[in-house]
């Protein structure tokens, strides 16, 4: 590129697995970056990444649009792509969508997913930036196979469905403030069904 810009395009290997970019970037004001284009990974360790064990590997492709600040090392932008594949607390989902914005971690978008075991679509933010985390959104969880997900170990057969509606601030059962609603709802073990209509 130009003596004030970049370009960052190839296949990358590392022990946490590939990655395939083709990403401009443009040193802006604050020794910060603009960067702009396309992202691939295949079986990308995300545990390792983030050095956390709820997670393991990633398949995605996306375009992604933001400001990489050199002196915080933080990330914000948009993104918008297809998650093939996420492995998380043992298991894999497929098929995820997602077109939003994030900001270090505060995501605010859409994302809907396709899995086998779990259908759902999710509009609104997610801001885990300040101490007490922010949440204003709404979700449409068409079907969740509790058993499948390894979330009911006790249950031959539990699945959920449900719409929420959650505008609140918190981390802990003490220190909630907000309102969150659950309608329509459904739940279904091998014993029994239950439905509700309106909790909050």
């Amino acid at each position: 590129g130009f003596l004030s810009d970049f370009v960052a395009y190839g296949t990358f290997n590392s022990k946490m697995g590939q990655i395939k970019t083709d990403l401009s970037f443009v040193p802006v004001s604050d020794d910060n970056l603009k960067y702009r284009g396309t992202l691939e990974s295949s079986d990308f360790d995300l545990g390792k990444l983030l050095k956390n064990n709820i997670f393991g590997e990633i398949s995605l492709s996306g375009m992604v649009d933001g400001l990489y600040r050199k002196k915080t090392g933080s990330v914000s932008g948009n993104i918008r792509g297809n998650i093939s594949k996420l492995t998380a607390n043992h298991y894999t989902y497929q098929n995820i969508l997602m077109d939003g914005k994030i900001d270090e971690k505060r995501f605010d978008g859409n994302l809907n997913l396709d899995d086998p075991t779990l259908k759902l679509t999710f509009a609104g933010e997610l801001d885990l930036n300040e101490q007490i985390p922010v949440f204003d959104f709404i979700v449409n969880l068409k079907r969740a196979d509790l058993v499948a997900l390894r979330l009911d170990t006790m249950n031959t057969k539990s699945e959920l469905a449900m719409e929420m509606a959650a505008n609140f601030s918190g981390n802990n059962i003490d220190n909630l403030d907000g309102l969150i609603q659950v309608y329509n709802g459904k739940f279904t073990n091998q014993n029994n069904s239950l439905q509700f209509e309106n909790l909050t």
